[in-house]
């Protein structure tokens, strides 16, 4: 272990609105840490973005490795993120600008993906299997299995956020009706409680909904000041929700289920609705034996999973040039 704390690592968390950057030993104890805002003006400012957090924190420091979460699709073993809409770039090779700099390896992962290794890096040793949802901005899922990340065959597998849980529901970024994503990641709550409101003249949120389009933050804020309307709608998000987490875990049987984003970890609403909803749908010798749980590092999971894919696929290389 004395050993392992010699060991350093970056771990990169690059999301739509900011940038989070770790430097953290073997062990996963953080030294130092830098969050900015993402400058999404270009690709260039983004990789910009990512060299400051970096220089800020390392100094003269020794490293062994860099780990980035980013969000896209991407190309594993070159380090290129192929496509990341919410990023607007195209094949930007992550890995190699990164190498370049710090002369170091570099690798990079799916950010749902990343924060699922973070969140099972401190769960026991006998915990074998785990699946981390992520409910925010967007809705994915990490699946883990047999303590490493299933991919799927094209590498996408995850996207929890586009199972149909509404057939003739809202139009999804991804072009089909009613995805789980459209219906219950934060946007979506935000869109559902402005036409709800602006159609009760009576509900406390109904004049601010006709000044603009509410946020799930204020919709959640209005929830814990008693606004029935706003308890309504999150109790129903809770549900939608509840159901697809029955099926992914049906489908599994995982044994644990951890769950992050500020949808889901800061409205006791979505939580409970959710619980009870997965509870009900569960088959009963499933439910028995799954631990449901939020997120232990909350909004560090991306950087300390950068930490982790980091750390394991260094010593992956090592392991190879020894055989």
């Amino acid at each position: 272990m004395k050993e392992l704390a010699l060991e350093l690592y970056i771990g990169v968390d690059l999301g739509g609105t900011k940038t989070k950057t770790i430097l953290a030993t073997g062990d996963l104890e953080i030294l130092d840490e830098k969050t900015i805002a993402t400058r999404m003006d270009s690709e260039e400012t983004i990789i910009q973005g990512i060299f400051e957090t970096i220089d800020a924190i390392k100094g003269d420091r020794v490293i062994k490795a860099i780990g980035v979460a980013t969000p896209g699709q991407l190309n594993r073993e070159a380090g290129i993120a192929i496509q990341a809409p919410s990023m607007g770039w195209h094949n930007v090779p992550i890995a190699r600008l990164l190498c370049e700099r710090y002369h170091v390896p570099a690798y990079i992962e799916n950010d749902i993906n990343v924060a699922a290794l973070g969140e099972f890096s401190c769960q026991d040793e006998s915990v074998n299997n785990a699946v981390y949802i992520n409910v925010g901005t967007g809705i994915g899922a990490g699946i883990i299995l047999s303590k490493k990340v299933f991919l799927g065959n094209s590498g996408t597998a995850g996207e929890f956020g586009h199972l149909t849980v509404e057939p003739n529901g809202p139009l999804c970024r991804c072009g089909n009706r009613g995805c789980l994503e459209a219906i219950a990641a934060g946007p979506a709550i935000g869109a559902r409680a402005t036409q709800w409101a602006r159609a009760r003249q009576d509900s406390p949120m109904h004049a601010l909904a006709l000044q603009k389009e509410l946020s799930a933050k204020e919709v959640g804020e209005f929830a814990q000041g008693g606004e029935q309307l706003a308890i309504e709608l999150l109790q129903e998000t809770g549900k939608y929700l509840g159901r697809a987490v029955a099926d992914l875990v049906n489908l599994y049987d995982p044994g644990l289920v951890i769950f992050g984003g500020s949808v889901v970890l800061n409205s006791p609403d979505i939580w409970e609705a959710m619980l009870a909803e997965v509870k009900m749908r569960l088959m009963p010798i499933i439910y028995a034996q799954t631990e449901f749980a939020k997120a232990r590092f909350k909004g560090d999971s991306g950087a300390i999973g950068a930490v982790v894919l980091a750390k394991q696929q260094m010593r992956a290389w090592v392991r190879t040039r020894k055989s």
